[in-house]
C-alpha cells in the first residue's frame, strides 16, 4: 500500500525532474540536413550530427525552409535551436547516429554563411 509519505516524495522527484529537464534545455547554434533518409542536427564545435527528434509541426516548419535555401541536395543550412541533446534513437535511419537532439523551438533558419560557428 501507498502511503503519504510515498505520493509526496513521488511527487516532489517528478516535480524536480520536470524542472531540471526544462533547465537543460538550451539554444544550439550549427547545421541542418534533412533529406531522404537524413535528418540530422550537427551542433557548432561537434563533428557528431544528431538524429532529429521533434514533433510533426516542427518538422514540417523546418523542412519547409530547408526546401527554400537549400540549393542542392543534402545541403546544410544554418540553424539555432532550442532543445536538448539526447541518447540514440531506435528507428531504421537514425540508428546510424550515436545520439539525437531534442528539439522544442526553432531560432533562426537561415542559408549557411562560410563564417558560421567560427566563434563556437
Amino acid at each position: 500500500m501507498i502511503s503519504i509519505v510515498d505520493v509526496a516524495l513521488i511527487t516532489m522527484v517528478m516535480a524536480v525532474a520536470t524542472v531540471s529537464s526544462k533547465a537543460d534545455e538550451g539554444t544550439y547554434r550549427g547545421f541542418l540536413v534533412i533529406a531522404p533518409e537524413v535528418e540530422v542536427f550537427e551542433p557548432c564545435g561537434s563533428d557528431e550530427p544528431l538524429w532529429l527528434d521533434y514533433t510533426p509541426e516542427l518538422r514540417k516548419v523546418l523542412f519547409e525552409r530547408y526546401e527554400e535555401l537549400r540549393t542542392q541536395p543534402y545541403e546544410e543550412t544554418y540553424v539555432e535551436l532550442r532543445g536538448v541533446p539526447g541518447p540514440q534513437l531506435d528507428c531504421a535511419f537514425c540508428e546510424e547516429y550515436s545520439g539525437s537532439f531534442k528539439v522544442e523551438a526553432v531560432v533562426e533558419q537561415r542559408a549557411r554563411q562560410p563564417t558560421d560557428c567560427h566563434d563556437a
